[in-house]
C-alpha cells in the first residue's frame, strides 16, 4: 500500500488529475534555463544470463521551445548483438490533449556505421516535429541484447539545459556475479538480493538545468550519470572477464592468437628493407613507412570483427584493413624482423572523455600500435598514409591505454607533448601603403600538435586550389586578398615541423582617419576567439593541450607617417602560462615581437577569476594599436 501511495504522488506532480502531462505541478527552479523537462523517466535494465538482458526505458518529458534536442530525438541503435523490439512515441499538446502516437514501424531506420565499408551498426531514429511550444512526448522502447560486453550507461541529465523532476534506474541481474557499477552526482544505490536475483535501484528529484562551461571536459561532473560493466562477459560465444584490466586483456590477446598468417614469401620484401637499417627505430621506420605506402584504411565493423582484426596474411593481400587490422598487422611485421610491439587499444578522440583507470570496461573505440626501445616508448598510427612516423595527434595523445601483452591487458599513457614542443611560430615582413593596404608575406612554422591548428595537417595533403580555398576559410584576417601559399608537408618525426609561406594583401592590420594611422600588430596570432563569460564558474578549468606562439612582425610605414607613443614592452608570469610583447623601432622600421604561451594543468572553480584575468589582460595587450601621424 505504501508503494502504490508513492507511485500515485509522483504520478501527480507531473499530470493533471485525468492522467494528461502537465507543468503545473513543476517548480520554477525546474523551468530556469531550461529548454526541456523530464517529467518521469524509469529505466530498467535487466540481466537474465550471461548471453541476454534486456533494456526497458519509458519517459514524459516537456519540449519548451526549439533548441531542445534530446528528448524529442529518439535514436535507438542497433547491431548484430542489439536488437529493437519495439518502441511507441505519443505526442500532446501544451493542455495535454493526444495528438499523434507512433509506433516502431515509423522510425526512420539509417546506417550508423558512418563511412564503414562494412558495418552492421543501424539507428532506429524518431524526431518528433513540432513547431507549437510547450508540447510533451512520451517515449516507450525495449532493446534486447545477445552478449553482456557492453552493459548501458545511464544518464537522464544527457544534455545541457535539461531539467529533471524525477528519473530511476533499475538494473536487476539473475548471474552469480551480477554486475559491477560507477556512479557520479548521484546517492548510492539501495540493495535487495534474494536468492539469485540482485536488484540495485537509483533515483534522482529536482534536477535542474545546468550549462557546459568553456574548457570543462568532464561531462560526468555536470549531472548524474552511472557506469555498468559486468565481472565475466560473452561476445559472440566467446567468454571473457572484466574485473581487470589484466583480465580483460587476455580476452583481447585470445582474440588475436593466431591471427598472424604472414607467409616467409609474404615477408621477402619487409626483411629486405630491415637489413638495409642497424637501428631498431630505424627499421621500425622503415616498416611502418611500408605500411603507408602499401596499404590503405578501411573502416570495418562486422559482429565480433569491431573488437578482432583480421588475419595479417589478409591483410597483405588485399592490401586494406581497419585500425586493429593495420595495428596487428605491422605488429606482424615487426615481429618477423625481431622487433617486440604490442598491440594498443584507446578511446580516440580530440576532447573524448577519459576512461575511469579504476572501473574496467569496453571503452575503446580504436587501435595502435606500442613500440618500447631503450630510450623512450614509441607509439604508431598505424591508419595514416601520411602521418609522421611515432607522431600522436589530439586524436590518441595524452591518455590511458590498454596495452595487450601475453600476460593480458596493462595500463599505460601515451605521449604527452609539452608547450615547448607545441609551437606556432611567425615571421612576417609587412609593408603598409598611403591607402593603408598592407602587403605581407609571412612564413609560419608548425611544430607538434599545432600542425593540426586550423586542419593544416589535413589540408597540405590537398590540390592547390582547395589549399588557397582552405586559407580563406580558417584565417580570420578581414578583408584580404591571397596571392600566393605554398604548404611544406610535415617531417616524419614524433615532434614533427611543417612550414606555410603566404603573400597576401590585407585591408585588416591598418586603418586610416584623418591625419592618423592606427595598425594592429597582432592580427595574425592572437586569442580573440576566447570567451570566458562573467558568471560564477561551477567546473574545473580544464586545459588539456599546452602550447607555444612565437610571433616575430617587422612593418615599414609609408614615410610620411611617424607613430606619436611606442607600445610598451609588457611581460607577465602566470601560473596559467606567459606572455612577453615587445616593440623595436629601428630608422621607421618596427618590429612587434610576441610570445605567449598556454600551460597544460586542470584548475578548481575558485581560480576562474585569477585565470580569466590572465586570459583578459593578454588580449587586451593584443588588441592595443600603434598610433601613427601624417606630419605633412
Amino acid at each position: 500500500m505504501k508503494a502504490l501511495l508513492l507511485s500515485t504522488v509522483v504520478f501527480s506532480f507531473w499530470r493533471t488529475a485525468i492522467g494528461q502531462p502537465s507543468l503545473a505541478y513543476v517548480p520554477d527552479s525546474l523551468k530556469h534555463n531550461a529548454n526541456e523537462i523530464v517529467l518521469n523517466e524509469e529505466t530498467t535494465f535487466v540481466i537474465n544470463r550471461i548471453d541476454n538482458s534486456e533494456l526497458k526505458t519509458r519517459y514524459t518529458a516537456a519540449i519548451l521551445n526549439k533548441h531542445a534536442d534530446d528528448k524529442n530525438h529518439v535514436v535507438l541503435y542497433y547491431d548484430k548483438f542489439t536488437q529493437v523490439s519495439n518502441a511507441k512515441v505519443t505526442i500532446y499538446d501544451n493542455a495535454g490533449k493526444r495528438l499523434e502516437s507512433y509506433s516502431l514501424k515509423d522510425f526512420q531506420d539509417w546506417n550508423a556505421g558512418g563511412s564503414s565499408m562494412a558495418s552492421d551498426a543501424r539507428a532506429k531514429i524518431f524526431k518528433a516535429v513540432n513547431t507549437r511550444f510547450p508540447y510533451f512526448i512520451e517515449v516507450e522502447y525495449t532493446i534486447l541484447y545477445k552478449g553482456s560486453m557492453f552493459y548501458p550507461n545511464w544518464r537522464p541529465q544527457a544534455d545541457e539545459k535539461e531539467s529533471v523532476v524525477m528519473a530511476s534506474l533499475t538494473v536487476e541481474s539473475f548471474l552469480e556475479e551480477p554486475f559491477r557499477f560507477k556512479s557520479f552526482n548521484i546517492s548510492d544505490p539501495t540493495f535487495e538480493s534474494t536468492g539469485g536475483h540482485h536488484i540495485a535501484k537509483w533515483r534522482i528529484d529536482n534536477r535542474p538545468a545546468f550549462e557546459y562551461e568553456a574548457l570543462s571536459l568532464n561531462t560526468d561532473l555536470y549531472s548524474a550519470s552511472v557506469y555498468l560493466a559486468p565481472n565475466t562477459f560473452q561476445m559472440d560465444g566467446i567468454t571473457g572477464v572484466m574485473k581487470s584490466w589484466k583480465e580483460f586483456g587476455m580476452w583481447i590477446q585470445q582474440l588475436n592468437k593466431g591471427r598472424n598468417t604472414l607467409t616467409e614469401q609474404d615477408l621477402l620484401p619487409v626483411k629486405s628493407i630491415a637489413a638495409e637499417h642497424e637501428s631498431t627505430l630505424e627499421k621500425t621506420r622503415a616498416i611502418y613507412n611500408y605500411l603507408q605506402k602499401n596499404t590503405r584504411y578501411v573502416s570495418i565493423q562486422l559482429g565480433i570483427g569491431g573488437w578482432q582484426p583480421f588475419e595479417s596474411g589478409f591483410v597483405h593481400s588485399s592490401r586494406y584493413g581497419d585500425c586493429k587490422a593495420l595495428s596487428f598487422y605491422t605488429k606482424s611485421l615487426l615481429e618477423s624482423v625481431g622487433i617486440a610491439s604490442y598491440y594498443t587499444i584507446i578511446r580516440g578522440g580530440k576532447y573524448s572523455q577519459e576512461i575511469i583507470t579504476d572501473f574496467p570496461n569496453a571503452y575503446f573505440n580504436h587501435a595502435i600500435l606500442t613500440v618500447p626501445s631503450e630510450t623512450d616508448t614509441l607509439w604508431l598510427e598505424c591508419t595514416s598514409q601520411t602521418s609522421p612516423f611515432g607522431y600522436m595527434g589530439k586524436f590518441t595523445s595524452d591518455r590511458d591505454a590498454l596495452m595487450i601483452t601475453e600476460n593480458g591487458g596493462k595500463l599505460i599513457h601515451t605521449k604527452r607533448y609539452t608547450a615547448a614542443e607545441n609551437i606556432q611560430r611567425t615571421i612576417a615582413n609587412l609593408t603598409v601603403d598611403k591607402t593603408g593596404v598592407t602587403r605581407a608575406q609571412f612564413k609560419r612554422t608548425y611544430q607538434g600538435l599545432e600542425i593540426e591548428n586550423n586542419y593544416f595537417d589535413e589540408a597540405v595533403i590537398l590540390p592547390k586550389s582547395e589549399q588557397q580555398k582552405w586559407f580563406y576559410d580558417y584565417h580570420n584576417l578581414g578583408t584580404f586578398t591571397l596571392t600566393d601559399l605554398t604548404l611544406s608537408e610535415p617531417s616524419d618525426e614524433v615532434v614533427p615541423t611543417a612550414e606555410l609561406t603566404a603573400v597576401l594583401d590585407m585591408n585588416g592590420p591598418a586603418k586610416i582617419n584623418g591625419q592618423r594611422l592606427f595598425f594592429s600588430p597582432f592580427i595574425f596570432t592572437n586569442l580573440s576567439s576566447l570567451r570566458l563569460p562573467n558568471t560564477k564558474r561551477k567546473y574545473p578549468i580544464d586545459i588539456k593541450y599546452p602550447y607555444t606562439q612565437s610571433d616575430s612582425l617587422k612593418v615599414t610605414f609609408p614615410e610620411i607617417y611617424f607613430s606619436e607613443s611606442q607600445l610598451e614592452d609588457v611581460a607577465i608570469d602566470s601560473k596559467y602560462g606567459f606572455y612577453e610583447r615587445k616593440m623595436l623601432n629601428n630608422d621607421g622600421e618596427m618590429t612587434f615581437i610576441r610570445t605567449f604561451m598556454m600551460k597544460k594543468g586542470s584548475y578548481p572553480p575558485s581560480e576562474y577569476e585569477d585565470f580569466k584575468s590572465f586570459i583578459n589582460l593578454v588580449q587586451k595587450h593584443d588588441k592595443q594599436q600603434l598610433v601613427l601621424i601624417n606630419r605633412t
